[in-house]
């Protein structure tokens, strides 16, 4: 098969060859691709029905007849197989017609049902093997391409943090502020939010992922956005907390508490050390002021085009930071019967520390 060309096709091709060297050591000749992010990855199409099988030179894309026109356009590098009876038979007759001995699937996003029929459908040829997080190991490392996108996705989601300091003021709801949000990511060009927007306010700061209400905003409350655009496929994340009026003397403490944990985190970080000391780095500067069990999520997650993805910068992660990782640094302090304080921003991993994506004043 030609390498023909897309815009994205040299990316694409470069991924793939990425992805086939690592056939061998995992034992298997093919991979079925079922993972929306994952087929984007690996082939740039965006609709939401299709599969994807890789062996070698051959790569196929099946999907159904309301995409032959943009599977085209988009995964230009990959032969079109349009199923119109069921997926599975189909993606068996495909794997069978390549000559696949050894199916790679990852186990962790298929049914017992589908592997079973599927394992049906290609005995005795081809025996499926669980080969877990193959793509999403690529994916860790972010490419130039994905850093394009990830900044302009992260510009947007500066921009809509303006919008939304300017909309926290006494009278105004929850969700009057995380509409304002969704609005500019739409007039900025974004598909939309990467994840629902969190605004928080008063007491409900309290609560990490506190959904919008319709609370009024009160002067003194702080308030916490969390917030991400989606563009081009992929998301951003940022998080600011606000005081109402101006801060008061115990928004002051807990957020200059927040800010140094969070800046201790960025700081340390370095290529090869592991996500849990990373984690530590915050931790232990809430825990010496008097807080650590109001801290009770992890420090930082993993972002590209899922918006928790590896690594996880936690207490509990075996991952070690990479040069070209890009993970959030968010720790934060709840506390009840007051409300509570989060920071977050992006930072890409570098060969000697780190850069913070995120512009957001804080």
């Amino acid at each position: 098969m030609s390498n023909v060309s897309s815009d994205n096709s040299g990316i694409h091709v470069s991924r793939i060859n990425r992805l086939l060297a690592a056939f061998e050591d995992r034992g298997i000749d093919t991979l079925l691709v079922t993972s929306p992010s994952n087929r984007r990855y690996l082939s740039g199409f965006t609709g939401s029905s299709a599969n994807l099988l890789i062996a070698g030179e051959r790569r196929l894309l099946i999907t159904d007849g309301r995409y032959p026109t943009q599977a085209a356009a988009e995964a230009a590098d990959y032969e079109l197989v349009i199923h119109s009876g069921p997926l599975l038979d189909q993606v068996a007759a495909s794997a069978l017609d390549i000559g696949a001995a050894r199916m790679g699937f990852d186990p962790g996003l298929t049914t017992v049902a589908d592997f079973e029929a599927l394992s049906k459908l290609l005995e005795p040829e081809c025996e499926l093997v669980g080969v877990s997080g193959l793509v999403e190991e690529l994916r860790l490392l972010k490419d130039e391409a994905e850093m394009e996108a990830l900044r302009r996705a992260i510009a947007i989601g500066d921009a809509a943090m303006e919008v939304a300091e300017k909309s926290v003021r006494p009278g105004v709801r929850e969700i009057e502020v995380a509409i304002a949000i969704e609005r500019e990511f739409r007039l900025a060009g974004a598909s939309g939010p990467s994840f629902p927007v969190i605004v928080a306010s008063g007491r409900n700061a309290a609560m990490p992922h506190h959904s919008p209400t319709g609370k009024e905003i009160e002067a003194g409350d702080s308030v916490v956005i969390d917030m991400g655009a989606k563009l081009d496929g992929y998301c951003s994340d940022m998080t600011r907390t606000f005081c109402v009026g101006g801060p008061t003397p115990m928004f002051e403490k807990i957020y200059g508490i927040v800010l140094e944990a969070q800046q201790a985190a960025i700081d340390g970080v370095r290529d090869g050390m592991s996500a849990k000391d990373c984690d530590g780095l915050a931790r232990d500067v809430i825990s010496e002021a008097g807080y650590g069990d109001k801290f009770g999520h992890g420090t930082g997650h993993g972002v590209g085009l899922d918006i928790h993805e590896s690594p996880r910068v936690s207490f509990a992660s075996n991952d070690v930071l990479q040069a070209g990782m890009v993970h959030s640094v968010e720790p934060g302090i709840y506390l009840p019967q007051w409300g509570g304080v989060r920071i977050e921003d992006l930072v890409l991993v570098t060969e000697d520390g780190s850069e913070t994506l995120s512009q957001y004043p804080k």
